[in-house]
């Protein structure tokens, strides 16, 4: 029999010896339900035949037949199809035949009679056919994300409240030579590198106090098999799963990332440009330490700021529509000139060069190259005390619109 995606017809195997009988049931039941079809076989064997050829949602079968007779017919349909509903439907009723059928794993069982009977029967179908097909389509979900799982790269983890590990993907021992159950029953904390620990504990931990939007980009050593550290990058549902009781943990092993940005920023540290890498919106990301020099900030005073919000209000309309066209063209540039406001509240003038990375993995961002402008910059106001890092992004064009 051919399984498929239900469709919502009710596709009946009637098997009966009687052939006017059956016409009779078929007609019967299409009456009760147009998404009734019926099909109709006069013996076990031809039923057997039918059930191979086509798809079904039900067998309905008579018990006294020549040859097999309906105990033996469900005994082997059930040999080969243990849930799909099977109702005995027959004119000879007794309480060894109803054991019997039971035992066999009978769907239900009812006797013929009158016209009434037929209401009955379609009604048994129906409420069958409702409970195989959901079951059914449960199944085929569950085995959906099943073969997912054991099929994909990233891990999949489900972790209880106190981050003991109840479920782990087979990617574990394929990327990281762990057994199928072996992290199973473990902390998983306990395979973080203590540098990382802590960190992950509280994220954790204040996660599960308030889920509600999830726990996102975590990034993390993992202790391999071999003792080998790798970095994951794990992000967590938003609540606990009622389906697994746990919270689903995925993790993708960004090791290869992690060490190509630790040679980027390898890198733009040794270049002579002061470099920033900032989002969309012209929030800071990076900054390499060659802005203490040319702007008074530690790299970690200017991160989380928005860089628009230190550019003198005369110069942001030019240089936001240059960040804007590098933007939103691929590869995008933008070169401009522009006044910036100093640590100490001078003004320097800088050129500035933009370069679209937003595709490029290791970046993940737009490169701003600046250096100080070889021209002289009149200063507005001579230099005064030196801005703390909580007074750095309270520039005078703070509100300017982003680019």
């Amino acid at each position: 029999m051919r399984v498929g995606q239900w469709d919502g017809r009710i596709r009946v195997l009637h098997v009966d010896d009687d052939p006017a009988f059956g016409a009779l049931v078929s007609e019967f039941l299409r009456r009760e339900d147009e998404a009734f079809e019926v099909t109709t076989a006069t013996s076990a064997d031809e039923g057997l035949a039918r059930l191979e050829e086509g798809t079904f949602e039900c067998v309905v079968s008579d018990y006294q037949m020549p040859g097999a007779d309906g105990l033996a017919f469900l005994r082997t349909v059930r040999g080969t199809y243990p849930r799909l509903p099977f109702v005995l439907f027959t004119g000879r009723g007794s309480e060894e035949i109803a054991s019997e059928a039971i035992s066999a794993g009978v769907t239900d069982y009812l006797q013929k009679g009158g016209p009434e009977r037929y209401t009955v029967l379609a009604n048994r179908v129906e409420n069958a056919v409702d409970r195989y097909t959901t079951r059914r389509e449960l199944d085929r979900t569950r085995e959906w994300f099943r073969t997912l799982i054991e099929n994909s790269t990233d891990l999949t983890t489900v972790v209880d409240e106190s981050c003991v590990i109840v479920y782990q993907s087979p990617a574990v021992e394929r990327r990281f030579g762990y057994g199928p159950d072996e992290l199973v029953g473990t902390d998983g904390l306990a395979h973080v590198h203590p540098d990382d620990r802590e960190r992950v504990r509280r994220a954790f931990e204040a996660f599960v106090d308030a889920p509600e939007g999830g726990l996102e980009d975590l990034v993390y050593r993992f202790r391999g098999a071999d003792g080998s550290w790798h970095w994951l990058d794990s992000w967590v549902s938003e609540a606990r799963d009622t389906i697994v009781d746990g919270f689903v943990v995925n993790s993708r092993d960004v090791t290869d990332l992690h060490d190509q940005r630790e040679r980027f920023r390898t890198l733009v540290e040794e270049a002579r440009d002061t470099i920033f890498v900032v989002d969309t919106d012209g929030n800071i990301d990076y900054a390499t330490p060659g802005v203490e020099e040319l702007l008074g900030f530690r790299p970690a005073e200017l991160v989380g700021r928005n860089g628009f919000d230190r550019i003198h209000p005369d110069d942001v309309a030019a240089a936001t529509a240059e960040f804007a066209r590098a933007v939103t063209e691929t590869a995008g540039r933008g070169d401009t000139t522009f006044r910036y406001r100093h640590a100490d509240g001078s003004w320097v003038g800088l050129d500035g060069r933009v370069r679209n990375r937003l595709d490029d993995p290791v970046v993940d961002g737009l490169i701003v190259y600046v250096n100080e402008e070889t021209g002289p910059v009149p200063r507005e106001e001579g230099p005064g005390p030196r801005e703390t890092g909580d007074e750095a992004g309270a520039g005078p064009t703070s509100g300017q619109p982003r680019a």
